[in-house]
């Protein structure tokens, strides 16, 4: 997305450039934020992965972009939409978001 250092994101608005844009500065940003650092919450998401059963998967990154220690499978994938789906029904706004307008309106 292009923010400078020190710039001040709504978690609410980062998680919903996530979902449409999938800005890899912003992963960063939500990853250090949340978990303290970004090998922090690589390692939360990898528990949330065993947790689900998401047994061919290994997180690497925050943001997707490649790493040859990084997989994951259709499957796999479809295991975490399902329960994203189910554990937060209250956030079913966000999933179906296709948009998101930031900065000057």
């Amino acid at each position: 997305m292009g923010y400078k250092p020190g710039s001040v994101l709504t978690f609410d608005n980062a998680i919903k450039i996530l979902m449409v844009k999938s800005a890899n500065d912003v992963a960063v940003m939500v990853a250090e934020t949340v978990a303290g650092s970004e090998e922090a919450f690589v390692a939360r998401m990898n528990a949330a992965a065993k947790r689900l059963g998401m047994t061919s998967t290994q997180f690497a990154n925050p943001h997707g972009l490649p790493n040859e220690h990084q997989f994951t499978t259709a499957r796999d994938l479809a295991r975490l939409a399902r329960a994203l789906i189910i554990e937060f029904t209250e956030h079913a706004d966000i999933f179906a978001q296709t948009y998101v307008q930031v900065g000057p309106q």
